[in-house]
């Protein structure tokens, strides 16, 4: 399966395999992400009061780097 046949929306455990992390890794990351207000971690909606799922389209620019989305070392110019 292509990155492309990937749901908009993952679980938890897709996004651990994903990014070839362990599952337990994964839900501290996603955890880091809600204690930082977004700005560490996987990205993740929590949907209901028991259901977490990770956009796809934010899993892939977090893993694209801060690079891609224009961020990065020349901000100070």
């Amino acid at each position: 399966m292509s990155v492309q046949d990937l749901p908009e929306l993952l679980t938890v455990e897709e996004a651990a395999v994903l990014l070839r992390i362990s599952r337990t890794t994964a839900y501290a990351e996603v955890t880091r992400f809600q204690a930082t207000g977004g700005r560490a971690g996987i990205p993740v909606l929590r949907i209901g009061s028991r259901s977490l799922r990770v956009p796809k389209a934010a899993l892939l620019k977090m893993m694209a780097g801060p690079e891609a989305s224009g961020e990065g070392a020349n901000d100070a110019a």
